[in-house]
């Protein structure tokens, strides 16, 4: 089943839904408009992969609160949080969502494993004492150059 969280934007879901009937799977999607945090945080432990195809800047926490399920995780290339993704090598960044999605299924223990040590990360260093202290840091530096 593929799930699509969020209100997309008119022609956007009309498109994605003429897409499904095309497709023949229109019975194994489901568009779940407005859903609240609480309905996201359980989409993603209910989830087995999450997919971010976003082509802009925003949403760029999303893909960490899948990771803190431990779900494996797909972005795209132009996604914010893409180069964290891939510099602490925490999910799949790619723009070729069809390839990653076969690839994690081939591999899924491997890619569940990696899940676990991904959310490990973010819990560890995503925290908000942690950017809190970063900003507090940058703040009195930058007044303590300005004299």
């Amino acid at each position: 089943m593929l799930v699509l969280a969020g209100r997309p934007q008119e022609p956007y879901a009309s498109m994605l839904r003429r897409q499904a009937d095309a497709l023949g799977i229109a019975d194994k999607v489901v568009f779940t408009g407005h859903i609240t945090k609480n309905d996201v945080r359980d989409l993603y432990h209910a989830c087995q992969v999450a997919l971010f195809p976003v082509k802009s800047q925003g949403g760029w926490l999303a893909p960490f609160e899948a990771l803190s399920a431990a779900k494996p995780i797909v972005t795209s290339t132009t996604m914010g949080a893409a180069s964290v993704i891939s510099r602490h090598d925490l999910g799949i960044v790619s723009d070729d969502f069809a390839g990653a999605i076969k690839d994690i299924y081939s591999r899924y223990q491997e890619y569940q494993e990696k899940a676990v040590t991904s959310c490990a990360w973010v819990k560890k260093h995503l925290t908000w004492e942690r950017f809190t202290d970063t900003m507090v840091k940058v703040f009195e530096e930058t007044m303590a150059r300005r004299g």
